[in-house]
């Protein structure tokens, strides 16, 4: 997968391009099966040995040498914007709970004859 990230940064390509190259080259079948319709699924790649994913992997390593992309500590940014809260607008105040009454038991002193 990084091999992948890579390249896209290198070529400025979108995503759904590389995918279709990669599918092309290993003339890949998939097909998905999910147990209901939240479910993400699991993807099953037929028919695909792993020295054919292997030439494929050191032919984008050989691709990614020759451009020599300049060193990232990360492949994605992971900071968060800058953020105003001056920028936000006034909803007005939310009272956090609502204005009751705090229960007190009827026997705020420990006695020692509910032991027994």
């Amino acid at each position: 997968m990084e091999y992948l990230s890579i390249l896209k940064m290198i070529f400025k390509m979108p995503q759904y391009n590389i995918r279709a190259w990669l599918m092309e080259t290993l003339d890949i079948e998939s097909s998905v099966s999910r147990n209901s319709f939240t479910d993400a699924g699991v993807i099953r790649f037929h028919d695909i040995l792993p020295i054919e994913l292997w030439k494929v992997r050191c032919a984008i390593g050989e691709t990614i040498s020759r451009e020599v992309p300049p060193y990232k500590n990360s492949l994605v940014d992971h900071r968060l914007p800058e953020f105003d809260i001056k920028q936000v607008p006034n909803l007005g105040y939310a009272f956090p709970r609502p204005n009751v009454q705090s229960h007190v038991p009827d026997c705020t002193i420990f006695q020692e004859s509910f032991c027994e």
